[in-house]
């Protein structure tokens, strides 16, 4: 029979790998998910970009 320590430093480890997967698989999926941006070096924020063009105020 295996020492109680033994046994409980195993399942902290495990939950903490568990977590850690778990972490990187959601980074992930919010990055790919995540819209693409145009024009970086624009001066004028996306979200005022997006109400410009919902309202049809945006000159192209």
């Amino acid at each position: 029979m295996k020492p109680v320590s033994t046994i409980i430093s195993r399942i902290i480890v495990t939950l903490i790998t568990m977590f850690m997967l778990a972490w990187a698989s959601y980074t992930g999926y919010r990055l790919t998910a995540e819209p693409r941006r145009g024009n970086k070096s624009s001066t004028i924020p996306d979200s005022a970009v997006a109400a410009e063009t919902q309202e049809g105020n945006h000159n192209s």
